[in-house]
């Protein structure tokens, strides 16, 4: 973001879009964070973590959620090369949220967003870290990511599967990985956009990740995750699942007036492309005519 950029419009705008009324009940719950107490932590089969789920569905289906932000950092595919990055098998794909006016609807995500940890804190086998809220220069922010390999051994129950050409169009990433690691379903996220029809009609579609910039307003559909680490401890994160682009505007007119503030203001000036004109051909003849006479 640059200093174009209009960060209390898209605020404004940030909060008009998070108080909007989803299609069901069911995505309302989700959008809101709300009813810690509706929600159960289990325990995932062949895959070491522990995660939420709806405490109504007994199939273990794994609970999300939805947080819109403005999108202000990100290291996101697709990978061209490993300069300046850490370890492969350490890569993540991760995004910081934030907003740029205090006492908005986004506030209320960071203050919920202790309850559900805490049911994490009360159930786990041993010490529990939670994420930290992030700060963003004095703005508070929430960062969510998700590895891009998982441990072999870790993730015994899930398929092996390829990246794909948005992920790693030049197979950097595959041929890198140590044997100990690879890329599951549990790996993926899904990139969108929102696209209105001439209907008015909005539909998400599959988008390039390379699409997202900072200053975008976007909505990220994260679940909780809490994976083991040393000494019997558990980290719980905000695991990226979904990145869906909602408007683009605000960091597209900054791009404009940057644009427009750093172009330069120059005297007109045009230069032939052919030679003189027949004009300017006779007046110098005659020129030199009269210069010939005057010796005489």
């Amino acid at each position: 973001m640059n200093g174009s950029y209009d960060y209390k419009e898209a605020a404004t705008y940030l909060d008009s879009r998070i108080r909007e009324a989803p299609l069901t009940d069911r995505q309302q719950k989700a959008m809101q964070l709300c009813d810690p107490p509706s929600y159960q932590v289990y325990a995932t089969e062949g895959v070491d973590s522990y995660r939420l789920r709806d405490a109504s569905n007994m199939d273990g289906t794994e609970a999300l959620f939805r947080i819109r932000g403005i999108l202000c950092q990100k290291y996101l595919p697709p990978i061209h090369d490993l300069k300046g990055c850490p370890p492969v098998a350490f890569m993540k794909q991760q995004v910081l949220l934030t907003t740029f006016k205090p006492g908005t609807e986004f506030q209320r995500y960071l203050e919920i967003l202790p309850d559900f940890f805490n049911m994490f804190e009360r159930l786990l086998p041993g010490e529990v870290t939670m994420p930290r809220v992030q700060a963003y220069g004095e703005h508070p922010a929430l960062l969510f990511y998700n590895p891009y390999f998982s441990h072999i051994r870790a993730t015994r129950n899930l398929k092996t599967l390829n990246l794909l050409s948005t992920i790693d169009p030049r197979g950097i990433l595959a041929k890198n990985k140590p044997q100990h690691v690879h890329y599951t379903e549990d790996n993926k996220v899904a990139y969108m956009r929102e696209q209105r029809d001439e209907g008015g009609v909005v539909r998400t579609m599959t988008t390039n990740p390379s699409r997202f910039q900072n200053g975008d307003v976007v909505e990220v559909v994260f679940s909780f995750v809490a994976f083991p680490t040393k000494n019997k401890s558990f980290h719980v994160a905000l695991a990226l699942r979904e990145l869906v682009l909602l408007d683009d505007t605000f960091r597209m007119k900054s791009e404009i007036g940057l644009q427009k503030a750093t172009m330069p203001v120059l005297p007109l000036k045009r230069d032939r492309v052919y030679g003189d004109t027949d004009e300017e051909t006779e007046s110098r003849k005659e020129i030199i005519r009269k210069a010939f006479w005057a010796n005489f």
